[in-house]
């Protein structure tokens, strides 16, 4: 086919399914590789919850000195959060490196990004682009959504900018949820267990955002987690559950391409395409009068809360089935 060398339908349903429960008595319910398992769920609840933890303690004493030293406050306070966040992951990362036994990824990492780049790369990006858009009409047509006035240069100009941060930040994301998160699940769950996991942390993790509209008040030792519990607050608000189950999808067909073709070049086309379409849609289309988005959602995530987008993304999953075949080198199953 378009990727790949073949191997039948047959074998991959057989690598996913058959065995299932064998397959968890013995590698998760017994001997050391339980104790790996389970270090492994500690570690990152570590990398999480310490993350969180150290950028609520440390954030607000940073802000304090950066308005100190510039007479305007250059960065709001939820980007001097997002910047610490990242450099505290980072840090812990490296920190727990022994830990999570990172030198033993190296090899199996160059291996998932080995050519062709480009063209598994371009499918899956415009496979998960169109079938995006073609859920815009309905919406339109369901009386949510309007068709924006932006011009066809405008929407073009979007497009293209937003294409080399998709890639980037798809590089990003499916370097860490796919081929570490996900990958080191699969050496002691089946398919459907490490893919669940690891794509509920990932629908989770994409809705603590920045809050660009709380304000920071004075420096105490409270401040830094009042703005954290802030952001744990959104998933409680409406639209939360429906946009989260699908994200939850697309980390799961994500997964799939992943188990299916042995690479990560499908997947970062793939989320690159869902990442440029949700920059290109405030060109497209903007809410109808009387309309506001679930703050659950907000505009950035509301297309996932239809049940038509569901469906698109399934469809995607049907269709990387078929486009994207295993690779002629992938005799190492696992890093």
């Amino acid at each position: 086919m378009l990727y790949g060398c073949g191997e039948g339908a047959g074998s991959l349903l057989r690598s996913l399914f058959h065995g299932r429960t064998q397959r968890m008595s013995e590698e998760v319910v017994h001997g050391e590789q339980a104790g790996d398992f389970w270090k492994l769920g500690r570690e990152l609840v570590l990398l999480i919850g310490g993350t969180l933890f150290l950028s609520a303690l440390v954030s607000p004493a940073l802000y304090e000195v950066i308005g100190a030293l510039f007479s305007e406050d250059p960065w709001p306070y939820s980007r001097v959060f997002d910047r610490v966040a990242m450099v505290v992951a980072a840090g812990m990362l490296w920190w727990r490196r022994k830990e999570y036994q990172l030198h033993r990824y190296r090899a199996s990492f160059e291996r998932f990004l080995t050519p062709p780049w480009v063209k598994p790369v371009i499918i899956g990006f415009f496979l998960s682009f169109c079938c995006s858009l073609a859920v815009l009409p309905l919406l339109v047509q369901g009386g949510t959504l309007v068709w924006s006035s932006h011009s066809s240069g405008e929407i073009l100009w979007r497009f293209g900018k937003s294409i080399p941060a998709a890639l980037l930040i798809s590089l990003i994301e499916e370097s860490f949820f796919r081929f570490f998160l996900f990958l080191s699940l699969r050496r002691y769950l089946p398919f459907l267990a490490a893919a669940a996991l690891s794509s509920g942390l990932y629908a989770v993790v994409h809705f603590i955002q920045p809050v660009k509209s709380w304000g920071f008040s004075s420096l105490e030792l409270t401040t830094g987690f009042q703005y954290l519990g802030l952001l744990l607050e959104r998933f409680s608000y409406p639209g939360f559950l429906e946009a989260a189950f699908g994200l939850f999808l697309v980390g799961m067909v994500l997964c799939f391409t992943v188990e299916r073709s042995r690479s990560l070049l499908p997947a970062i086309g793939l989320h690159a395409g869902w990442v440029t379409t949700t920059k290109v849609i405030g060109r497209l289309v903007g809410a109808a009068p009387g309309f506001e988005y679930p703050t659950g959602s907000g505009r950035r995530y509301y297309l996932l809360t239809d049940e038509f987008s569901w469906v698109a993304v399934i469809l995607v999953g049907i269709l990387s089935f078929i486009l994207f075949r295993p690779r002629r080198d992938c005799s190492e199953q696992k890093p």
